[in-house]
C-alpha cells in the first residue's frame, strides 16, 4: 500500500457537500486516514468566479498512480464536474494528487508531486493540518515535512470537515 495525499476543492453548487461527497467516494480506493479542515480561498487564475472550499485528505491505496488518477476523474466527473471550457474555469470538484509515497513521476498526464503544491496556499494550509496530524511522519516524506514546516496557514477555516 502506498500513502497518498490528495487535494481536493469545489466551488459550484454545495461547496462543502461536493467535498464530503468526494471524500466517501474517494475512499473505495483509498483508506483514508485523515482530512484536513475545510478552508475557503479565493481562485487562482481567472479571478471572476465563486470562492472555493478546499481540504485535503491523506491516506493509503493499492492502486498504482495513474490509476489512481483515473479513479479520481471518474469521482470528479460523478460529481458533476465536465471538460472545462477554459484554464481555471468553476468546477464541481477538483481532484488532484499532491503526493504518492515518496515518488516522482513527470509523464503528460500525470506529475508528482504535484508541480504547483508548493506555490499554493490552498493546497498548503490544508496540509499543515495534515502535518499536525502526524501524516508526515516517515522517512519517506522528510523532504515535503521540512517545507511544510516553514510555511504557515494564510487562509480562513470555514468549517470542519
Amino acid at each position: 500500500m502506498k500513502k497518498v495525499f490528495i487535494a481536493i476543492g469545489s466551488n459550484i453548487g454545495n461547496r462543502r457537500e461536493n467535498l464530503v461527497r468526494a471524500a466517501v467516494l474517494l475512499e473505495d480506493f483509498i483508506d483514508i486516514r485523515g482530512k484536513s479542515r475545510v478552508y475557503e480561498t479565493k481562485p487562482v487564475g481567472y479571478a471572476d468566479q465563486r470562492d472555493f472550499l478546499n481540504a485535503a485528505l491523506f491516506g493509503f491505496t493499492d492502486l498504482d498512480p495513474f490509476e489512481l488518477l483515473n479513479q479520481c476523474k471518474r469521482v470528479e466527473a460523478q460529481l458533476g464536474r465536465k471538460q472545462k471550457p477554459f484554464k481555471d474555469a468553476p468546477r464541481e470538484a477538483d481532484i488532484d494528487i499532491i503526493f504518492y509515497d515518496n515518488a516522482e513521476i513527470n509523464d503528460e498526464t500525470l506529475t508528482i508531486p504535484h508541480p504547483r503544491w508548493q506555490e499554493r496556499d490552498f493546497v498548503i494550509t490544508p496540509l499543515l493540518d495534515l502535518l499536525d496530524a502526524g501524516a508526515f511522519d516517515s522517512d519517506t516524506l522528510a523532504d515535503f515535512k521540512s517545507i511544510l514546516l516553514k510555511r504557515c496557514r494564510k487562509e480562513r477555516i470555514f468549517c470542519g470537515f
